[in-house]
């Protein structure tokens, strides 16, 4: 029996779609962030570490 990664149609194969979905735009946002304030605005990237 294999196993898939997206649960069977309902309410809960909406709510893992939406979760993965938010992940990868947290995802995004954070890597983005980061080399907007080390490369725009100038901060070292020890400092954005440490934030």
């Amino acid at each position: 029996m294999t196993k898939s990664l997206v649960p069977p149609a309902g309410p809960r194969r909406v709510l893992a779609l939406a979760q993965s979905s938010n992940s990868v735009g947290d995802g995004a946002f954070c890597t983005t962030s980061a080399l907007c304030f080390t490369q725009i605005v100038g901060l070292a990237p020890a400092r954005v570490a440490s934030g």
